[in-house]
């Protein structure tokens, strides 16, 4: 582990470990081409129909961009709590204090699963906060004087690119929460058998 304590570099790898097949080491080309594909060609588009900026969208993203921040974080707190819980029905499990034989196998796979989803959906919260921090600090230096249109037409590009990516990542996140809620409201429904 980096002796550095505010390198991004564990939060980049962690969420790139994201974007693999399920039970794959091979890379989901279609989960990158939807991460960074997607919102170059948006940025590209962005740049090209709007080339400039104002001071109030400026201001207006910046409020959003800090408010979903802090719903994130808000969201990362909480994700230590279950997966506090989680691990402990999953040392019970392994120590043979929770549940019947028979029905082992199947909880095992089902725990593994929900902790790789919780292990996802928490590299994917952080890598979000992290797009956001990036944003605000582009947004903020959006305020310099550019030398060159050039160079600010670069900028834009970045701070288009960042707002594309966050809202994909952000979807990300919507489903990976979607899908745990699903399958816990799922075990507390009475089976239709």
């Amino acid at each position: 582990m980096s002796t550095f304590k505010i390198s991004p570099r564990h939060i980049i790898m962690d969420h790139w470990q994201t974007l693999r097949s399920y039970g794959k080491s091979k890379v989901s080309w279609v989960d990158v081409g939807m991460q960074y594909g997607a919102p170059l060609v948006i940025a590209g588009f962005w740049v090209y129909s709007t080339p400039t900026i104002t001071s109030e969208f400026v201001a207006t993203v910046l409020t959003v961009v800090s408010i979903m921040a802090a719903l994130l974080l808000n969201l990362q707190v909480l994700l230590i709590g279950v997966v506090d819980k989680v691990a402990d029905r999953y040392e019970a499990l392994l120590n043979g204090t929770r549940g019947p034989a028979k029905n082992e196998v199947v909880g095992d796979r089902i725990e593994k699963a929900r902790r790789v989803l919780l292990a996802q959906t928490n590299s994917n919260v952080s890598y979000a906060i992290l797009v956001c921090l990036v944003l605000i600090i582009a947004l903020l230096a959006s305020y310099v004087k550019e030398p060159n249109r050039l160079i600010g037409s670069i900028g834009l590009f970045i701070i288009y690119f960042l707002i594309a990516h966050f809202i994909v990542s952000f979807f990300m996140i919507l489903q990976r929460v979607h899908v745990s809620l699903k399958s816990q409201i799922a075990r507390l429904l009475p089976s239709d058998e």
